[in-house]
This record gives C-alpha cells, sequence and structure tokens, in this order.
C-alpha cells in the first residue's frame, strides 16, 4: 500500500495512492493502530488517489473507522472518485464518517 502521513494543526492527514485490498488490509489496520497509540485520534483519509477497494480492503477500512470512532476520534473521507463513492455513500447511512469535496473542507469539520 502506497501511502503517506500529513499534519494539518492537530489532524492526521492519510494520503492512500492505488488499491485497498486484501493484500493491504492488515498494513491499514496497522497505521491506523499506531496512529491511535500516539494519540492521534482525528483522522482525514484522502483516497482521491484510490480506485479500487475490495471487499477486505472495505472490511478493514470499517473496522478502522470502528477503532478511531472506540477512542473517541473521528475519521472524515476526502476525495472519493465516482466508481466508489456509491460504496462510501452508502457505509455513511451507519453513521460511522462524513465525506468532504478537499482536505481542507474535512480539517474544518473537527472544528464544529
Amino acid at each position: 500500500m502506497k501511502y503517506q502521513i500529513d499534519k494539518k494543526e492537530n489532524i492526521s492527514i492519510l494520503i492512500f495512492e492505488e488499491k485497498i485490498n486484501a493484500g493491504n488490509a492488515e498494513t491499514l489496520k496497522d497505521l491506523v493502530k499506531n496512529l491511535l497509540d500516539k494519540k492521534e485520534k482525528n483522522i482525514v483519509f484522502d483516497l482521491s488517489k484510490v480506485d479500487f477497494i475490495d471487499s477486505s480492503g472495505l472490511g478493514s477500512l470499517v473496522g478502522c473507522l470502528r477503532s478511531v470512532k472506540g477512542e473517541g476520534g473521528d475519521i472524515v473521507i476526502v476525495g472519493l472518485i465516482e466508481k466508489v463513492r456509491v460504496v462510501f455513500e452508502l457505509i455513511r447511512l451507519h453513521q460511522l464518517f462524513s465525506i468532504y469535496e478537499t482536505i481542507d473542507e474535512a480539517v474544518q469539520s473537527f472544528k464544529n
């Protein structure tokens, strides 16, 4: 899994590239666990460069969302391309996360 981590104020921004799938699902879980271990609980997932998410990747992503919520934090998601947006809109019905178009909008949402 290719990714980079940026910071804006006290918010971690994870910028993912390529795919989130069975091959890198554990990496995703470990990445979020490491952030939680460092007490970084507000996280933006930038998925604007992700063009494929399989069921294992999606399951891991939902598990990450739940673990962050359980620690009193929040995850918001930005930059969904149309072919994966519909899946996230359906999951969002469970009130696990919010979706924004830009990182700045996502960062601002933590202040509300």
